[in-house]
């Protein structure tokens, strides 16, 4: 058993039972945080991780549903919700949990199916950064810089997400419940949060990605509609495009693996004021990847640094992909490109086991 591994950037995982669930305790004596084996928050991204007091920043989550329950006995994908809660800035002691005393209006407007700016319910979601947010505190004495602090929460729920009516200091307060009222099991919830630092002057973009390849091509846009309309070693996907098959790999068997490796703009490495500060010369961000997947198992190439601050950009960052042992159809592969100030962007191909 590992430990479960949460999201490599400030976006927290509280409840976190789908990751609690993704320990590794697969099958295979390889890295299974790579797999995704239940409803999962991969990613959570602002569009600036360092957001201007007084700016809107527009915020996006990205989950993958890949539970054994994923699909119902008519073969269709189960409906997930995701909602946000907003509404709450420079908690005491800068913890999250000190948010939930203040969080009522939100539970209220969600409850009643109101319209509210500290509600929103989709991938996106629009969060107003208080204009007051760094100069109604005073410095922390502890860094050079004044901040302010912003917490949004989220659920991720096949079912509906509901508001649980705790009242402890920590308890999350936000549910997940099925059609008849039912909590949904274990699979089938995500609770979380990401931190949103704001520091006077400051400010960080994503990393830029300009595409990807597997197996060191680029995904095919040929427009199909069924197998036919590919060339060899393709089918067509659900998505209308033609995808590679990729045979399964037996238990006990040598296989083959397969690169998967996103294109990173070089100037995604903003400065780092920090790291320049500390080396006492100039300094860009470190850029770096993580890779993850629907089935088989991902590893990280010689490296996942993509820019290091001091010697520039890299090349050797490839990830590789294992299939499963197993004919699963349609997998879905993603780079995860992270900056050390909390910037993400991400990148999928898809291809077909069989």
């Amino acid at each position: 058993m590992r430990a479960p591994l949460c999201i490599a950037s400030r976006a927290r995982l509280v409840t976190c039972v789908a990751l609690a669930c993704l320990a590794a305790c697969g099958a295979r004596p390889f890295d299974s945080k790579s797999m995704i084996e239940t409803l999962r928050v991969i990613g959570v991204r602002a569009d600036d991780s360092i957001p201007t007091p007084g700016a809107d920043v527009s915020l996006e989550l990205l989950a993958y549903d890949g539970s054994p329950h994923a699909l119902g006995a008519d073969g269709k994908p189960r409906a997930i919700e995701i909602v946000w809660l907003g509404g709450c800035a420079d908690p005491s002691g800068d913890l999250y949990y000190k948010c939930y005393d203040g969080m009522q209006p939100a539970l209220d407007a969600l409850t009643a199916g109101t319209p509210s700016p500290l509600v929103g319910h989709g991938a996106k979601y629009t969060w107003h950064v208080p204009d007051d947010l760094i100069s109604r505190r005073a410095s922390n004495g502890k860094s050079k810089y004044k901040y302010g602090l912003s917490y949004v929460f989220y659920a991720v729920c096949a079912g509906k997400v509901v508001a649980t009516g705790a009242t402890d200091a920590t308890s999350p307060r936000l549910g997940c419940v099925d059609a008849g009222g039912a909590p949904v099991s274990e699979d089938g919830f995500v609770y979380g949060y990401l931190p949103l630092y704001s520091y006077p002057g400051l400010s960080n973009q994503n990393p830029i990605v300009t595409g990807g390849t597997f197996d060191g091509k680029p995904p095919s846009t040929q427009a199909c509609t069924v197998d036919a309309d590919c060339g060899a070693g393709q089918a067509c996907g659900t998505i209308g495009t033609c995808l590679p098959v990729i045979p399964a790999c037996p238990p006990r068997s040598t296989c083959a693996t397969y690169e998967i490796k996103p294109l990173i703009d070089p100037s995604s490495a903003e400065p780092d004021p920090l790291q320049t500060l500390q080396a006492s010369a100039p300094r860009n961000e470190v850029v770096y990847v993580d890779f993850l997947s629907s089935a088989g198992v991902t590893h990280a190439g010689t490296t996942n640094v993509v820019i290091d601050p001091v010697n520039g950009p890299r090349d050797d960052y490839a990830g590789t992909w294992e299939p499963p042992q197993k004919a699963v159809g349609e997998t879905r592969l993603w780079a995860l490109v992270h900056d050390n100030r909390e910037g993400l962007t991400w990148w999928s191909v898809d291809v077909v086991v069989r």
